[in-house]
């Protein structure tokens, strides 16, 4: 019997030489800008208060929907205690519209704008890589006309080839940016008035930089200057593109170019208060996981370390158990991989889990809960068994394989960013798999394609079971299938009915079926009325049957005399 394979995720920094932990801050210039979290009470950011000469209070901008928050954060390898203003935006992909963000009363001054060069740094806590975070930001981007159609806006997230800094006049990518996420990770841009150059580092490290056309980088005097988000009137949507569940601890902004050993310096002077180099579990969120009993598991719970990493990574940590650990369950010391023998009773199991390395150790506990395999009545072989429910993973996007419970073993292997959402049901949270219309995972052992035995193909008869409930009619999008490499070859899959691309005599929003040689076959009168239905359906060489909640549907003889599905296809999720 295979074995189960528990991914509990965890990396932590371990930098050589000292930490740099209460050494000077080097300004480029004059401070312009000078924003520490550790200056607010926990709680609604209504007001900033600027230390740098210039003065002024950055605000929170009232008239939109989601508020900044601050909040405690764990100290790093110094223990020295932090805090930072928690940004986030309502709607997290494309643009991000509605985000939360304060507005310096001030506005920019001419030090920073009328073509000078500037300098901004700071301390952001990110949580995800959603592209386009932005988390300071000077000026208006395409604005209304009679106002300025230049900006930069500094963009914490994304990776090779997404914005790191926007301007209207170009745009400047990450280049393989290594970052800690969910981490503190250290950000500093330049903008050099005599060569046109601007720079990006991370963590410490020049990351990219490019050089404007003549007459470089000019923003207008006084234009906004927003935190957690940017102004971009491209579209008239106005403030977007802000930070995601992000935060921010520290901004510093010079009227000067920093050089790049002085964002070394500064980097190291505060990174042991921000990064954690010994082995910290973030106890805040509980570590569990279920597993069905027997059968092979990889799962990927939340990351037990925080920060997680940054460039190199520490290699040095040594992973254990303790407490009331079954049998069937160990650790592997070096990579942290929990397996849980498929001999491991059902039931619900607490123990520690421990880290240690050179710098220091931790633990945390763990609840681990093993799944009876539910009874149901099985006709013939039981090939394809899978439960979503109990994957383990967190919602987002799917990245490890879903097992195959059934006699044909292997896992159903993610392609096309297939997500897992977390859906409210009679019994509780439940974890779904969302299909979103493109082949979304395969079934394989290893790399290797697990092809569809004789069992299911030729004129083998077969049963297909499933819950499943449709959410939007947006094209052709099967759930469940063994598809044909080629057209020409019979094949059956699953499908959903379509708004549109096939006649609507074959789909009209229902939940239905399709054989590439059947020809038009009648759809499932159940309408998709966005509930869960329990769909059945069977084929015994002669008749294709469909049951819907229980209950006879459809059923109909295959004019052509059988299906003749083809050999050795595919099988595929979503």
């Amino acid at each position: 019997m295979r074995s189960t394979v528990l991914l509990l995720s965890a990396c932590v920094l371990a930098l050589a030489g000292s930490t740099g932990a209460g050494a000077e801050i080097q300004w480029a210039g004059n401070p312009v800008i000078h924003l520490d979290a550790n200056d607010l009470a926990v709680g609604e950011a209504t007001t900033w208060t600027n230390k740098a000469a210039p003065g002024g209070d950055f605000i929170t901008v009232d008239e939109l929907p989601v508020r900044p928050v601050v909040t405690e954060s764990t100290p790093g390898q110094s223990g020295v205690a932090k805090k930072r203003v928690m940004f986030t935006r309502a709607e997290p992909y494309g643009y991000g519209d509605n985000p939360s963000a304060m507005l310096w009363e001030n506005g920019a001054p001419a030090s920073i704008t009328d073509g000078a060069g500037f300098s901004v740094e700071g301390w952001v806590y990110i949580t995800n890589d959603v592209e386009y975070q932005t988390f300071f930001s000077i000026g208006r981007r395409a604005a209304v006309p009679a106002e300025t159609v230049n900006n930069f806006a500094f963009s914490a997230s994304g990776g090779t080839g997404v914005r790191a800094i926007g301007m209207d006049t170009a745009n400047l990518a990450w280049v393989e940016p290594r970052k800690g996420i969910p981490c503190y990770n250290h950000y500093a841009a330049t903008y050099d008035s005599v060569s046109y150059t601007v720079s990006v580092y991370l963590n410490g490290e020049l990351n990219a930089s490019v050089t404007l056309p003549d007459p470089g980088l000019s923003i207008a005097t006084d234009q906004p200057v927003y935190l957690g988000a940017m102004w971009f009137n491209a579209n008239e949507k106005f403030l977007q593109q802000g930070l995601h569940q992000g935060g921010i601890a520290v901004i510093r902004v010079h009227d000067d170019v920093l050089t790049e050993a002085q964002v070394r310096s500064n980097f190291d002077a505060e990174k042991a208060d921000y990064i954690t180099f010994k082995p910290v579990f973030d106890k805040t969120i509980p570590v569990a996981a279920t597993v069905r009993a027997g059968g092979t598991r990889t799962m990927a719970p939340p990351a037990l370390l925080s920060p997680l990493v940054l460039a190199p990574p520490s290699t040095d940590i040594t992973w254990s158990l303790a407490g009331a650990v079954p049998a069937g369950v160990a650790i592997d010391a070096a990579t942290g991989i929990i397996t849980i023998a498929g001999t491991v009773a059902p039931g619900t199991y607490g123990f520690t889990v421990g880290a240690a390395n050179s710098y220091g150790s931790d633990t945390v506990a763990v609840t681990l809960t093993v799944a009876a395999v539910p009874e149901i009545t099985v006709a013939g072989t039981l090939l394809v068994d899978v439960d979503v429910t109990v994957a383990g993973v967190s919602p987002g996007t799917l990245t490890t394989p879903l097992d195959n419970y059934g006699s044909l073993g292997g896992a159903f292997t993610p392609y096309n960013s297939p997500q897992i959402i977390a859906l409210e049901t009679a019994a509780g949270p439940k974890n779904v798999l969302a299909q979103s219309g493109a082949i979304n995972l395969v079934l394989q052992d290893g790399d290797v394609n697990v092809p569809a035995p004789e069992d299911m193909t030729g004129n083998s008869g077969w049963t297909v079971e499933g819950w499943l409930q449709v959410e939007t009619f947006a094209g052709d999008c099967p759930w469940f299938g063994w598809a044909p490499t080629l057209h020409g070859q019979h094949a059956a899959a699953l499908l959903y009915a379509t708004a549109g691309g096939y006649p609507a005599a074959w789909f009209s929003d229902a939940i239905g079926f399709w054989m590439f040689n059947w020809g038009p076959l009648n759809p499932n009168p159940v309408a998709t009325d966005r509930e869960w239905h329990y769909a059945v359906y069977t084929w015994d060489g002669t008749t294709f049957r469909t049951y819907m909640d229980g209950a006879p549907s459809v059923s109909e003889t295959n004019p052509n005399g059988g299906l003749a599905i083809a050999p050795e296809q595919k099988i595929m999720l979503g």
